[in-house]
C-alpha cells in the first residue's frame, strides 16, 4: 500500500514495566521486526504524529486475546476517555477510527508526564493511547498504518493558492486546525461524489453471496484483504489467503477469487437454483483495506487540486480576506476567481469519477 510522508514520522511507543520502548521503526515497516503490545494490563500503547490523524490500521503477527480497551486523547489538561468508532479488539487484523475528538491538543512528553520515565524523544505530537483491562494473549504487531486527518492537501497548500504571503498557524484566523477541518470535509465530498478514495480506508465484514468463481468488492482500489469468512451452517469459517490456499485478491479489478471449491453443507449444495438462499444468503464476510494514494498515482495531482480549492472556498466564505488576498484591475477578482474554481472543481470531480484502471 502506498503510504504518505506522515507515515514516516509516525511514533509508536509502548510503556511497560516503568519504561518506554520506542517501536516506531518496527511499526512503520511491513518487513521489520515484530513487537509485543499489552504484555500486562498495566501497559500502555501510544500512537503519535505531529499532525492530527483519524485512523490507525493494525496488522498483527499474532492475534491477541485481551479485555476491555480504554482509548484516550490529550486535551491540553488531561487524558480524555472516548468511544472510538469501530471498537477494534486486537483479535485479528483491523483498524480503529478516531473521530470527533474535541479540543485535541499536542503534548510534549517529559520525565514526569504522562509517566515517571524518560521519553524516547522531545518532539511535540498529537497522541492517542490505549490500555486494556486484562491480557490472556498479548498481541504481536507487524505494522501500524495511520491515516492523516488532512490527506489530500495541507493547510500550506491552501495558503499558497490564496496567495496570503504567510502560512496558517494556531495564531491566525482561521487557525491551521480550522483549515484542516475544511480539507477533511473536502475529502469526504471527493470520496462521496467519485465513489473512490485516495487515502487508507477499511471495510469490515462486507457481506457477499457465495458464488463461484468469486465476487467483486464494493469499494474501489482494494489493497489488502484482512479476513474472509464463509458461513458453514452454524459458524463462520475463517479461510486462508493465497492462490495455493483458499482465496486471493486481484487488486487491479477489485475481485476476490476462490482457489478451491468449498464443501458447503448439503442443504445449500442440494439446492438446484444455483444461488444461495435462506440462511446461506450473504454467507461470505470479508474485511479489507482500500484506497489509492495521491502520492504516486496519475490522478493524485487532480485530487490535491480539488481538495485545496474546496478548502480555499470555505476560507473565503467564512472569513473576510478581501483586504489581504491580492486583487485589483490587473488581477482576477475574488468573486470571479471563486466562480472559476467551482467550475474546475466540478470538472475534475467528473474526471476522477470516470477514471478507470484496467
Amino acid at each position: 500500500m502506498p503510504l504518505g510522508p506522515g507515515h514516516q514520522r509516525l511514533a509508536v511507543w509502548t510503556f511497560s514495566a516503568g519504561a518506554y520502548q520506542d517501536r516506531s521503526i518496527e511499526a512503520r515497516s511491513s518487513g521489520g521486526n515484530v513487537f509485543t503490545i499489552f504484555s500486562t494490563s498495566a501497559d500502555f500503547l501510544y500512537i503519535g504524529l505531529e499532525e492530527r490523524f483519524d485512523m490507525a490500521i493494525f496488522l498483527l503477527s499474532t492475534n491477541g486475546a485481551i479485555g476491555t480497551r480504554t482509548w484516550q486523547y490529550y486535551d491540553g489538561d488531561t487524558w480524555n476517555t472516548f468511544s472510538p468508532t469501530i471498537e477494534y479488539d486486537f483479535t485479528s487484523n483491523g483498524a480503529e477510527k478516531f473521530e470527533r475528538l474535541n479540543n485535541w491538543r499536542e503534548l510534549l512528553f517529559t520525565s514526569t508526564n504522562p509517566h515517571t520515565a524518560t521519553p524516547p524523544d522531545n518532539i511535540t505530537r498529537y497522541w492517542i493511547r490505549c490500555s486494556v483491562a486484562s491480557v490472556t494473549t498479548a498481541p504481536i504487531v507487524n505494522q501500524i498504518i495511520i491515516r492523516e486527518y488532512a490527506t489530500y492537501a495541507s493547510a500550506t497548500d491552501v495558503a499558497k493558492i490564496l496567495q496570503l504571503g504567510y502560512d496558517f498557524s494556531s495564531d491566525t484566523t482561521p487557525t491551521r486546525n480550522t483549515v484542516e477541518d475544511y480539507i477533511h470535509n473536502a475529502q469526504s465530498k471527493i470520496d462521496y461524489e467519485t465513489g473512490k478514495s485516495w487515502r487508507p480506508n477499511i471495510a469490515i465484514d462486507e457481506e457477499h453471496d457465495y458464488i463461484r468463481p468469486g465476487f467483486a468488492l464494493v469499494n474501489n482500489y482494494p489493497t489488502q484483504l484482512l479476513r474472509l469468512q464463509i458461513w458453514n451452517g452454524s459458524t463462520y469459517d475463517i479461510k486462508t489467503e493465497g492462490r495455493g490456499n483458499d482465496y486471493f485478491l486481484v487488486p487491479d479489478v477489485g475481485m476476490v477469487y476462490y482457489s478451491r471449491f468449498f464443501n458447503l453443507p448439503a442443504r445449500i449444495q442440494a439446492y438446484s437454483g444455483g444461488a444461495p438462499w435462506g440462511e446461506f444468503s450473504f454467507s461470505v464476510r470479508v474485511s479489507y483495506i482500500y484506497g489509492n494514494s495521491i502520492y504516486n498515482e496519475r490522478e493524485g495531482g487532480i485530487v490535491n487540486d480539488v481538495a485545496k480549492k474546496l478548502a480555499a472556498l470555505d476560507v473565503l466564505h467564512n472569513h473576510d480576506y478581501t483586504l489581504i488576498i491580492p486583487s485589483g484591475a490587473d488581477r482576477i477578482s475574488l468573486e470571479r476567481k471563486s466562480d472559476l474554481w467551482r467550475v474546475e472543481i466540478e470538472e475534475n470531480i467528473g474526471r476522477l469519477a470516470a477514471w478507470e484502471i484496467f
